[in-house]
């Protein structure tokens, strides 16, 4: 069900960058549903690796902590090329929030998580990397959300 919530808002922000590409001005419902649509993101990538657990997946093998690790990355990836293909300087917002929880929670619980330093370090660059994105993408937008 979250797959199809999460489609449904990246169709609806496509559909919404077409209508308001002409005019000059941001709307409010284009901000909204870009900030909303990262946050859906994020909980896609949550319910799933919620999801695996319960079902005691085994990983194939492969530690916790670096399948952590490869899913911060495909998430800081994906929000790379969604934010820069469509030029949306908003998206990394809710994206930089939730990695500042997930960091916050590994800081405090840094000695029960294997590579806590490793993923920590991984949260801050990629922290980093989405706020250079959002003011590279403002400033070739000519200080606007969205491209025109």
């Amino acid at each position: 069900l979250i797959f199809a919530l999460l489609f449904s808002l990246i169709f609806l922000l496509k559909s919404l960058r077409e209508h308001f590409s002409k005019q000059k001005e941001s709307s409010m419902a284009h901000i909204c549903f870009s900030i909303y649509t990262a946050w859906v993101l994020i909980a896609t990538f949550v319910n799933v690796s919620a999801w695996l657990v319960k079902i005691n997946w085994n990983g194939f093998g492969i530690a916790a902590s670096i399948w952590t690790i490869a899913i911060l990355f495909i998430a800081l990836l994906f929000t790379i090329a969604y934010s820069y293909f469509y030029q949306n300087s908003i998206f990394p917002l809710s994206i930089i929030w939730a990695f500042w929880g997930i960091y916050k929670n590994a800081s405090l619980n840094s000695d029960q998580i294997d590579l806590a330093p490793v993923i920590q370090a991984l949260l801050l660059v990629s922290m980093l990397l989405l706020i250079a994105l959002m003011f590279m993408i403002f400033k070739k937008n000519q200080f606007r959300l969205f491209a025109q």
